[in-house]
């Protein structure tokens, strides 16, 4: 199936060099620039592009209701961070060629959510064209807008954090910013490097835990959100399975409270309905 994309003004059209540049990107995940569109004077003002159906904005997997609702398990999850890290090594081994502009809206997943596809690639840096737009929530701080296969790493670790996690690393609240002003805490906490991993800073409780991050994976965002280095990120997405079980006190009842177990479950209470009739919903349905 293929889509168009036609422009209402010629003289925006992408430049024809640009999409001969972005053809070495043949990746059936990546949604480039195809045949080019000629209007009734022979004149470039759009082009052709594969059709994707069913799909959901990346964002969506940052949500845990979604997750929920649509019975994606962290493992799920885990490997759709490694099929979008393997995406963006695949833009990076073209020479020239960067992501640049790598955000949440600018990937979608399958209805299956096995696949993800970059989109907005006509977006991408080339060797004749450098990119022009970046999104303010997963852009490097410390890269002098001197971007690179580095800054495009550390937008990627934004966006693998926050569809592990749920909530984007420099979020959160910190006692050291609580009188900076709201819309200026994000830009304050990516300069001094104080990320949800730092200790004293809270996150919602409805985020997932640390230790649903693989361990090599967890100690690489470590570096860049809280060292502020950069590097590439590792390629061991291997999920601890096996957990130490912690000691859990017994709770019994006294003298002023009488405790008593009335029913057990394997999986997560999501919620409690009670109407004369009590209704609990238990794993992700």
């Amino acid at each position: 199936d293929t889509a168009y994309k036609i422009y209402d003004d010629a003289a925006k059209m992408i430049p024809l060099q640009k999409i001969e540049e972005l053809s070495v990107l043949s990746h059936p995940n990546i949604v480039r620039p195809q045949s080019i569109l000629l209007n009734a004077n022979n004149l470039p003002i759009g082009y052709s592009m594969q059709l994707l159906k069913d799909t959901s904005p990346l964002v969506s997997l940052f949500a845990k209701s979604f997750k929920q609702r649509n019975h994606i398990s962290n493992k799920n999850t885990v490997d759709l961070v490694q099929k979008l890290h393997a995406l963006v090594a695949y833009v990076h081994s073209k020479k020239g060629t960067l992501i640049i502009d790598l955000n949440e809206l600018n990937f979608l997943t399958d209805g299956q959510f096995k696949e993800v596809y970059g989109i907005d690639v006509n977006s991408y840096q080339t060797p004749s064209f450098p990119a022009t737009v970046i999104m303010d929530s997963i852009r490097d701080r410390h890269c002098n807008n001197k971007f690179n296969h580095n800054t495009d790493w550390f937008s990627f670790g934004i966006l693998a954090f926050q569809m592990l996690i749920g909530v984007h690393p420099y979020k959160g609240n910190h006692p050291d910013f609580e009188n900076v002003p709201k819309d200026e805490r994000l830009n304050a906490r990516m300069m001094k490097n104080i990320s949800v991993l730092h200790k004293g800073t809270t996150i919602p409780k409805i985020c997932e835990p640390f230790t649903t991050i693989p361990p090599a994976l967890y100690k690489w965002f470590t570096y860049i959100f809280e060292e502020g280095g950069r590097r590439s990120p590792p390629t061991d997405y291997e999920i601890i399975t096996h957990i130490i079980p912690a000691l859990v006190k017994e709770i019994t009842g006294t003298d002023l409270f009488d405790i008593n177990e009335m029913f057990q479950f394997d999986e997560e209470i999501g919620r409690v309905c009670s109407n004369g009739t009590t209704i609990l919903v238990v794993g992700q349905r």
